[in-house]
């Protein structure tokens, strides 16, 4: 998350997320799943503008997207933008009067956390905009109002998240890793990947200490054999051409390891060089297929220095 003050007003680039690791360790008695997952934020930014308005108007909520998409995010209330300030302005009952304009380059039901992380750069936007001093803590307690993904875009880079995603504690250590991500037209709802999990007759957990491991070591290459995704298995159930994408990156040269974000549709490969990703990206625009497509880096936030 990086943000940029201005005279009159504050951008926010607010980063997409990949899961190097996502496992359901059973269903909670408050009907979300509890899970444990390791997330890196990379560099496919949303952006998010806000201006403050004199005039006591309320909230002007606007956007643009600048990617192609069959099912185009709202720019109303139901936005996650719109839900992070209302719950900005209840906990403060205070009354906002501002300008939010949303840039969307992260695509959406892909399982990169697009809204998630606008959601938490509204918490952080407003924060610093308003100053009204809350603490990283006291934002992620917010953030965890929202969905299960928010609070884990309060960290300043990877990040290890458990519980139903709420709880999170950074992991400063992750290698900086290059990837490829490509993202099919089609998309699929996370409550139907989740139901289709729970049909799923093996749901014996797999230890996440290989890929902390992994990381602690920083290696890429390690990291590549750990990754793993529980929700892949029902995905591709659902939507059979998945694994044909993930069975085209797999051979490339240089590639480490390819794996499914979040809930999907987007699989990314990572790759042991950032030429190495370039190639790849190359390999794939010249087959011509009906995907987007992204070089992507881990990325870190500045946000803790304002």
């Amino acid at each position: 998350m990086q943000l940029h003050r201005f005279s009159n007003s504050l951008t926010i680039q607010t980063p997409a997320k990949l899961n190097l690791f996502f496992e359901i360790l059973g269903k909670r008695s408050d009907s979300w799943h509890e899970i444990e997952t390791v997330t890196v934020p990379v560099d496919l930014y949303d952006e998010l503008t806000f201006s403050k308005n004199e005039t006591g108007s309320g909230v002007e909520f606007s956007g643009q997207s600048e990617i192609q998409e069959e099912n185009p995010v709202p720019f109303d209330e139901t936005n996650l933008v719109m839900k992070a300030v209302r719950l900005f302005e209840q906990i403060g009952n205070r009354k906002l009067s501002l300008s939010i304009r949303l840039t969307k380059r992260i695509p959406s039901q892909a399982g990169l956390g697009g809204g998630s992380s606008d959601a938490a750069a509204v918490l952080v936007g407003l924060n610093e905009l308003e100053q009204t001093g809350y603490t990283r803590k006291q934002l992620q307690l917010m953030a965890g109002k929202l969905g299960s993904d928010v609070p884990l875009f309060l960290e300043p880079g990877g990040a290890f998240g458990w519980g139903r995603g709420e709880h999170t504690c950074s992991l400063d250590y992750i290698p900086e890793m290059n990837f490829v991500i490509l993202k099919p037209r089609e998309g699929l709802s996370t409550p139907a990947v989740y139901e289709q999990y729970s049909r799923l007759s093996d749901k014996t957990p797999r230890p996440i200490n290989d890929m902390l491991r992994a990381i602690q070591l920083q290696s890429p290459e390690l990291i590549g054999c750990c990754l793993f995704n529980r929700l892949e298995q029902p995905a591709v159930q659902l939507w059979k051409e998945l694994g044909g994408y993930k069975s085209l990156l797999r051979p490339l040269p240089g590639v480490l390891g390819v794996q499914m974000s979040g809930s999907g549709t987007a699989v990314f490969a990572l790759c042991r060089t950032v030429e190495a990703a370039q190639n790849v990206f190359d390999s794939l625009t010249r087959l011509i297929l009906p995907v987007q497509l992204f070089i992507a880096k881990t990325c870190q936030s500045d946000w803790y220095a304002h």
